[in-house]
């Protein structure tokens, strides 16, 4: 279940529960505020939800501006030019490629392609294509938790390694997506994560003997195996990169093929 909110006129969403109830503890969302989800029939005030009088009889109207941002090409448009489905607000010139993908893959997303990168948002069901090669995925996919922190912050490992990652963890965004991936490209990753793993094991056997021999040689091409397994899980292993996640959750990805993007909306900043 998705929650959104209504915060200086715009609508803020999709939400998961986790970010809802965050937004609710920063105070971004008041007993006033008006929220939303699949679960209610229309927009209620917050205060509402945990009031003991029962639900209302009729949907709620919504009070707060008359313009709203198209959830595919993201231009600022008039209420009554548009159409709210699922909670996403849609203009005429979109509607009919929403509505098609609708069709063909059975959900609403918020999807969009910016220059050669993949924009969603958190949470989003990409399509059923491989995000690596764009061939059917049939079914295939893989949940993604994926991080992100400027790259700035990089430079805080001249200050020691774990003074960056503290900040790191501090500091960095997520976004979860489920990504289509083909029978192939699964096979390949698989074969990657058990190539990654056998080396590690070569390096603690190396570790091992090193310690057993005294041999700083060993010890040394221990870890040049454990710094090869490393890179090589990260380049062979990894689908799709993210490089941007903003406030909301909407992440940019790099990696996916130009025909994968091809037919989605461009993404607009709001």
């Amino acid at each position: 279940m998705h929650w959104y909110y209504e915060s200086g006129g715009q609508q803020i969403g999709p939400l998961t529960e986790e970010q809802f109830r965050a937004e609710v503890r920063k105070g971004k969302i008041s007993q006033d505020t008006l929220v939303w989800n699949e679960s209610l029939t229309g927009w209620i005030k917050y205060g509402t939800l945990a009031a003991p009088s029962p639900p209302p009889v009729s949907v709620p109207q919504q009070t707060f501006a008359a313009t709203q941002s198209c959830s595919q090409c993201r231009r600022n448009l008039q209420q009554q030019e548009m159409i709210q489905y699922g909670g996403l607000w849609v203009c005429a010139a979109c509607k009919p490629a929403f509505f098609q993908r609708l069709k063909e893959e059975g959900r609403v997303s918020a999807l969009w392609r910016d220059g050669k990168f993949l924009v969603a948002a958190c949470d989003t069901v990409l399509p059923d294509r491989c995000v690596k090669c764009n061939r059917p995925a049939r079914g295939l996919r893989m949940t993604k938790k994926l991080y992100w922190h400027h790259p700035a912050l990089y430079l805080l490992i001249c200050a020691g390694v774990l003074i960056y990652a503290i900040v790191a963890l501090v500091v960095r965004k997520t976004a979860t997506l489920h990504l289509g991936i083909c029978e192939e490209h699964r096979n390949k990753r698989k074969r990657s994560i058990a190539i990654t793993w056998s080396l590690v094991a070569i390096t603690i056997v190396l570790f091992v003997v090193s310690a057993v021999t005294e041999e700083g040689a060993i010890a040394g091409l221990a870890v040049l195996v454990l710094l090869a397994a490393i890179i090589f899980g990260i380049v062979t292993t990894q689908l799709v990169a993210p490089v941007k996640i903003d406030d909301q959750g909407v992440v940019w990805l790099k990696g996916v093929p130009p025909a994968y993007l091809e037919g989605l909306p461009s993404y607009r900043s709001v």
